[in-house]
């Protein structure tokens, strides 16, 4: 069965991870010397953002483990 889970324990710990990833990008930016690979990893940043947006808006589909 599949559940749309909005809010709750799993979205919260699922939208940190994002942010976290987004954070560590941002770092590796940083750390880079090269312009390329500043803006890659800028651009990675920005995605995991817009992920996160994504999940707080629209939640995510998760399966429903049920036992028999």
């Amino acid at each position: 069965m599949l559940l749309v889970e909005l809010g709750g324990p799993l979205m919260g710990s699922r939208v940190d991870e994002y942010r976290a990833e987004a954070e560590r990008c941002r770092q590796m930016a940083a750390e880079v010397i090269s312009p390329l690979d500043k803006e890659a990893w800028l651009q990675l940043a920005a995605e995991w953002l817009s992920l996160t947006s994504i999940y707080e808006r629209f939640g995510s589909p998760v399966e429903s483990e049920t036992e028999n």
